[in-house]
C-alpha cells in the first residue's frame, strides 16, 4: 500500500498546537506538515484563524513542530496581495516577512498570486501554489511550475480523475479533501476575495455576508449540492493514491477536536457517522443535515468513471441524496 502523507491544519496558537501534535501522537507518521496563516498585520490570507502569532510565538511554534517531525507551512494566499498600494512598497513588505519566516525556520509557504509565487521562489524551496489559484488543467499548471514545488488543485476537479493524472504528469499535486463548498460556486472567488481585505491589513469590518448566507440557502433549498461538492470520502482515498503527492484537510478555523477527529478519520480511512462532521463546511450545515457516510458507499465508482459533471443532464446525485441525507429535526420538535 502507498504510503500517504498529510498536510493538517493548525488554528495558530502554541497551545493548540500542543495539544494537536498530542492528540494526533499515533498518527503522526502519517503527518508531512502543519500549515497554519500568515498574519494579517503583513498580508492577507483567505481564511480567518482563530489566532494571530507574534514572531516569538510563532518560532516556538515552529520548533515544536519539528520536535515532532512535522514540517511548518504558512498560508499567504490572498487573492489581492496590491491592496490599492504601489507596487513596489507592498513588494518590500511582502519580501521582507517571507524572510523572517524563513529565518524563523517555517518550511514553506502556501501562495495563490502568480507575482507573489514569484517572490516566494526566491525565499523558500517548498512554495505550493494555493486552491485559490484555480488550477484545473494541466496546461494551467505549467504556468505555475517553474516556481512552485506543488499545486493545491482546484477542488472543482477533484473527481476527474483524469484531469488529476494529467496535471500529476506536470507538477506534484496535493488534494483538498474534506472540501464542504458548493461544486462551481459563483461565489467563491469573490467571497475568498472578500476575506483577503478581511484578514489583511487592510481590516475590512463585515456587517452581511452576503456570500454565506447564498451558499448556505442554496443546500438547504437542494440537498443534493451538499453530495455533488467536492468532498472525497476517507474510505475513497485509494483512488488517489497513486495521483497525488499528499492529501491536504482543510479546518484551520475550527476548534483542536474537531482538527484531530477529521485527521483520525482520513488517515486511518474511515468514518462511520455524519459525515458533515469531519467536512470543512458551514458549522450550520451538521446541526441541520445528516449526512449516512455509510450510505455513500459506491458512489466514488460512478463519479470516477461515468460522471460527465453535466448534472442538468444526469441524476445521480439528486437520487443519492434522497437516500442518504436527511434533517435533523430540533431536539423537543413535535412529530408531524
Amino acid at each position: 500500500m502507498t504510503r500517504r502523507r498529510f498536510w493538517i491544519p493548525h488554528p495558530g496558537h502554541l497551545e493548540g498546537l500542543q495539544q494537536l501534535l498530542a492528540g494526533l501522537e499515533d498518527v503522526l507518521d502519517e503527518v508531512e506538515a502543519v500549515y497554519t496563516g500568515s498574519s494579517p498585520s503583513h498580508v492577507g490570507t483567505g481564511r480567518p484563524n482563530l489566532n494571530e502569532p507574534e514572531r516569538e510565538n510563532l518560532e516556538e511554534q515552529v520548533e515544536t513542530a519539528h520536535s515532532h517531525g512535522v514540517m511548518f507551512d504558512v498560508v499567504v494566499n490572498t487573492t489581492c496581495p496590491l491592496g490599492g498600494k504601489p507596487t513596489r512598497r507592498v513588494l518590500d513588505g511582502f519580501q521582507g516577512y517571507l524572510e523572517r519566516l524563513e529565518k524563523m525556520g517555517v518550511d514553506g509557504v502556501i501562495v495563490a498570486d502568480p507575482w507573489l509565487l514569484r517572490v516566494a521562489s526566491d525565499v523558500f524551496d517548498r512554495v505550493v501554489v494555493s486552491c485559490l489559484a484555480f488550477v484545473n488543467s494541466p496546461e494551467k499548471a505549467e504556468f505555475f511550475s517553474d516556481h512552485a514545488s506543488a499545486v493545491t488543485l482546484d477542488t472543482n476537479v477533484n473527481r476527474n480523475l483524469d484531469v488529476i493524472k494529467a496535471i500529476s504528469k506536470v507538477i506534484d499535486v496535493k488534494l483538498i479533501v474534506n472540501e464542504g463548498c458548493l461544486k462551481d460556486c459563483p461565489f467563491r472567488p469573490f467571497h475568498f476575495n472578500l476575506f483577503s481585505h478581511m484578514y489583511g491589513p487592510d481590516r475590512t469590518t463585515l456587517y452581511d455576508d452576503y456570500y454565506y448566507r447564498r451558499c448556505m440557502l442554496e443546500r438547504v433549498k437542494n440537498p443534493e449540492l451538499i453530495i455533488k461538492s467536492p468532498w472525497v470520502r476517507p474510505e475513497d482515498l485509494h483512488w488517489y493514491d497513486k495521483l497525488v503527492s499528499g492529501f491536504k484537510i482543510g479546518g484551520r478555523s475550527y476548534e483542536i477536536g474537531w482538527i484531530i477527529r477529521a485527521v483520525c478519520a482520513y488517515v486511518r480511512g474511515e468514518y462511520r457517522s455524519n459525515l458533515l462532521d469531519i467536512l470543512d463546511c458551514p458549522r450550520e450545515l451538521r446541526d441541520h443535515f445528516y449526512v449516512d457516510n455509510r450510505g455513500l458507499e459506491g458512489a466514488m465508482e460512478h463519479w470516477a468513471k461515468r460522471c460527465t459533471g453535466l448534472c442538468h443532464e444526469c441524476g445521480f446525485c439528486k437520487d443519492l441524496a434522497r437516500k442518504v441525507v436527511r434533517v435533523i429535526e430540533p431536539a423537543g420538535a413535535s412529530p408531524g
